[in-house]
């Protein structure tokens, strides 16, 4: 296969700075801004060539193979636990629309609540696979949906910011799809995680040229906050897995020297570096959440 063309990053994503401290890690080169502190790779592969079909089903070098049903279960555990989290601040019933949906599993998750949830995601593989769960999904880009705009309480997007060159855009984009005094939601790697500071260059979220953007607390505070958006709750979890075994659980917060644990005392032990992770800002994810100013 041949590699994908590439990109220069030359601006920050975050904060539209330029110059700061390039170093690398692994394979990725990386640049760590001057002005923000966010940390983003130098070059990315050109989108067209990565999401394209197979990115879902492991058939291309980027994305992910989300089709073992262990690997289902786990997402509709992960998802269900994102949207109790939504409806806890916001309330419910809620209308979301979804921004880079993949199969549809967050819209699954908020229909077992009965919520109205629309999908948006580029690949036509992800949209066959979503509508045949009997998910409301278009392929195409926000832009060209034909879903309304203005009139959303909730639009999401899951794991899409670190992919962007610009963050501020990108959610300026999103919250133009929300009702005013609506809120914008997402999720990407905690760059701060414990998972990423034990990991060195094997981490997992580090995706060398499809990921763009390491983002952490404070860079996702800062790019909503240059988006016009109100940040209004800003948490690091590990969601946690009941399928995941006791070994998992630990390499899920970065405690694989605690493995010789049996396994009641490393389920404990993992539920309790996540609610620390978590406390300090260390847990796996950033999820983010921002209000959209009424007027």
């Amino acid at each position: 296969m041949a590699a994908p063309a590439t990109l220069a990053l030359e601006r920050c994503p975050v904060c539209g700075g330029q110059g700061g401290r390039d170093f690398a890690l692994g394979d990725a080169a990386l640049r760590e801004c001057a002005s923000c502190g966010a940390v983003h790779s130098r070059l990315y592969a050109d989108p067209d060539a990565v999401y394209v079909d197979g990115y879902y089903s492991g058939d291309t070098e980027f994305g992910i193979d989300v089709r073992h049903p262990r690997f289902q279960a786990f997402l509709a555990e992960v998802n269900a636990h994102r949207a109790a989290l939504l409806a806890k601040l916001v309330g419910e019933p809620l209308r979301v629309l979804d921004v880079g949906c993949g199969t549809g599993d967050f819209l699954a998750a908020g229909r077992e609540r009965g919520w109205t949830a629309v999908g948006v995601d580029p690949i036509e593989q992800s949209g066959e696979i979503a509508r045949g769960r009997g998910l409301d999904v278009r392929t195409s880009m926000l832009e060209d949906s034909g879903v309304p705009p203005g009139e959303w309480d909730v639009v999401s997007a899951f794991h899409v910011l670190e992919h962007v060159p610009d963050a501020a855009a990108f959610l300026r984009l999103l919250a133009s799809w929300v009702r005013p005094g609506g809120y914008v939601l997402v999720e990407s790697p905690n760059w701060d995680s414990q998972v990423r500071l034990a990991s060195g260059d094997g981490y997992v979220h580090l995706r060398p040229l499809e990921h763009l953007i390491h983002l952490t607390p404070d860079t996702v505070r800062v790019a909503m906050q240059r988006a016009g958006l109100e940040p209004a709750e800003m948490r690091t979890p590990t969601w946690p897995s009941r399928l995941h075994t006791p070994q998992q659980a630990l390499a899920d917060v970065g405690r694989w020297s605690w493995s010789r644990l049996p396994g009641p005392l490393a389920r404990a032990a993992a539920a309790a570096a996540r609610a620390a992770d978590a406390r300090r800002g260390r847990g796996m994810v950033v999820w983010g959440l921002a209000r959209v100013p009424a007027g």
